[in-house]
């Protein structure tokens, strides 16, 4: 489902396509910017999520690369800080860890 999520985000993708991760109740938000065509691109996870980051912006394409790595259903991401690198680790293999830095966006 993620995997899907950031495939639909670069459809229209510039060469940096930013997403950004915004937490709701129950759900993750995904987020991004179309500029050519002047739109929000959005779509609504459902997710258990723990943790102080209300929002983090990074690069879908990356993220896409670390996920691409792990054939598992089920990614845990483990995000700190808005600044800090995120963590991706699975169950299945425990041997897998990805990992993903965060962007600075001036808010």
């Amino acid at each position: 489902m993620l995997q899907e999520t950031l495939h639909k985000a670069c459809i229209n993708a510039t060469k940096q396509t930013n997403l950004y991760l915004k937490k709701e109740a129950g759900f993750i938000l995904f987020e991004t910017d179309d500029l050519d065509l002047n739109r929000k691109i959005s779509n609504k996870i459902a997710v258990a999520y723990e943790g102080p980051a209300d929002s983090i912006a990074f690069n879908a394409k990356k993220m896409l690369t670390v996920l691409d790595q792990v054939q598992q259903n089920k990614v845990s991401l483990h995000i700190h800080d808005d600044k800090k690198a995120i963590l991706f680790s699975t169950e299945e293999n425990p041997d897998y860890t990805g990992l993903l830095m965060p962007l600075l966006i001036n808010k």
